[in-house]
């Protein structure tokens, strides 16, 4: 493979990864968010409740509503979803609709 496309790949998949920050809300303040909920009934047809990672709902924190769908990188970053399934990286699981519980493949889980 040549340089300047190794390096477009670096760059494509670094660019990426600022992005997941986004979607799973990492920075946010959850409480000041106009887009609170604390479960799915409380966003839009085409969004899903994201819980911090690890809360999963069990607790009181409240979650932020997310667009589903939508297209993933194909990078190989597992995550264990709320819902005991394996996902190839945490787009595809907010893509689902599903929060993260923590990064790795579940145990005896099934993959996405």
């Amino acid at each position: 493979m040549n340089k300047k496309l190794q390096w477009a790949i670096l760059v494509f998949v670094l660019m990426l990864g600022t992005s997941f920050g986004v979607v799973l809300g990492i920075g946010d303040e959850v409480g000041a968010a106009d887009n609170e909920c604390f479960s799915g009934e409380d966003c839009g047809g085409a969004e899903a409740c994201i819980f911090p990672l690890g809360s999963c709902g069990e607790d009181e924190q409240g979650g932020v509503c997310r667009p589903t769908g939508g297209r993933c990188p194909d990078v190989y970053d597992p995550v264990c979803g709320c819902n005991g399934a394996t996902y190839p990286n945490s787009c595809y699981a907010v893509a689902a609709g599903v929060s993260i519980r923590y990064w790795d493949i579940c145990d005896g889980a099934t993959k996405k």
